[in-house]
């Protein structure tokens, strides 16, 4: 986990110091390594962030080109990072970094300002960096949202799995949204003939029609917008009211996150929550904004999420061996989008029969030492 009060600092420190930090050399040390530090990555273990990481794109017919940076996890590189100095606003550079994301085996790879860091990977295309970031950090305008996404990237709770899986889900609620908003701010005529069909049922699709009723959608969606607006701007104003920032990272409030589920919901998931929790197993749980997850001495196992059946996501690395993963209720997440830390989803469904209850249960209490 991260310690807001560490980043706090090194933003100031960004602050302070920008206009001495002229060269790339400065800006490594003062921002960028620290910033790695704060996840957790030890600067001065060259096993671990290993300088100067060679790039070897002409597989040896030509020099090794070298990025600044890579992050090895498991004797691999997991995590590239090419710098530049404090004043460089990245434009320039996205081609250098992709020639080096190309030549290694990196899942990720960041350029950074050490004020700004974009991190890239290969979502569209394997092996061939992605044209646009999938994430931004801004060391200068830190938010819950962002601190949830950086956290995902700690030494302690790095997953390349999740991460690909968390970042799939965002990058289609994010598509569907953009799609929503164009048809609420410009209405297509498909649009309008969609909303007479389903609304008023009514299939005369003659342009004098759409027309007349293309009056009505312009002016319900101007009043939807202004809506939220207003929404919008109530919500900001009340920022902080429901986040607590502690020592080790930014967190929700737990009955306020449970107040958008029903009783049902909530009773499942509160009994799932003591049973995990327990003084044994000395899990302890971090509301996220859109799940819970389920940490252990820093660590996080998994991730509770509630809904019509209540979704248990935890890593297959951390399943002792000799537990069945294959069962009906789990199901390999690896792959595809969804929410929560982990590759593997278990189904908890309050109406299953007894034998597959006990079946769930037996994995829990195994996956999390509960016996």
């Amino acid at each position: 986990m991260i310690s807001v009060q560490d980043l706090e600092k090194l933003a100031a420190t960004a602050k302070n110091k920008k206009t001495s930090l002229w060269n790339e050399e400065k800006t490594k040390n003062a921002l960028i390594l620290p910033f790695l530090k704060c996840l957790g990555y030890n600067p001065f273990d060259t096993d671990e962030v290993d300088p100067e990481y060679k790039a070897d794109f002409s597989k040896g017919v030509k020099k090794p080109e070298q990025v600044d940076y890579a992050i090895v996890i498991d004797n691999q590189p997991q995590i590239l990072i090419e710098a530049k100095k404090v004043s460089d606003p990245l434009k320039e550079h996205t081609g250098q970094l992709a020639r080096y994301y190309a030549a290694t085996d990196a899942k990720y790879a960041v350029l950074t300002n050490g004020i700004s860091y974009k991190f890239y990977s290969d979502f569209d295309k394997a092996n061939v960096m992605d044209q646009t970031p999938f994430m931004v950090f801004d060391l200068l305008n830190i938010t819950e949202e962002s601190m949830d996404y950086l956290e995902m990237f700690c030494k302690s709770d790095f997953d390349a799995a999740s991460i690909n899986a968390e970042f799939l889900a965002i990058n289609r609620v994010n598509a569907i949204k953009s799609r929503i908003e164009n048809d609420l701010n410009n209405p297509s005529d498909e649009y309008v003939k969609y909303l007479m069909k389903n609304v008023f049922n009514n299939s005369s699709y003659a342009k004098k029609a759409v027309e007349e009723y293309r009056i009505a959608v312009d002016k319900a969606c101007s009043m939807l917008l202004s809506d939220m607006k207003c929404i919008k701007s109530k919500e900001k104003s009340n920022i902080g009211e429901n986040t607590t920032k502690t020592s080790d990272s930014v967190s929700y409030d737990e009955q306020e996150y449970l107040s958008q589920f029903s009783e049902k919901e909530v009773d499942l998931y509160n009994k799932y929550k003591a049973k995990i929790c327990s003084d044994k197993s000395q899990i302890q749980i971090r509301v996220k904004k859109v799940y819970v997850n389920l940490v252990k001495e820093r660590n996080i196992m998994g991730s509770l999420v509630p809904g019509d059946n209540l979704y248990l996501t935890v890593k297959s690395s951390l399943v002792p061996k000799g537990v069945d993963t294959k069962q009906s209720f789990i199901r390999d997440v690896s792959e595809i989008g969804h929410w929560g830390v982990g590759d593997l989803e278990i189904t908890i469904n309050d109406n299953a029969d007894k034998e597959t209850k006990q079946k769930v249960d037996a994995f829990i209490d195994a996956y999390f030492s509960l016996t």
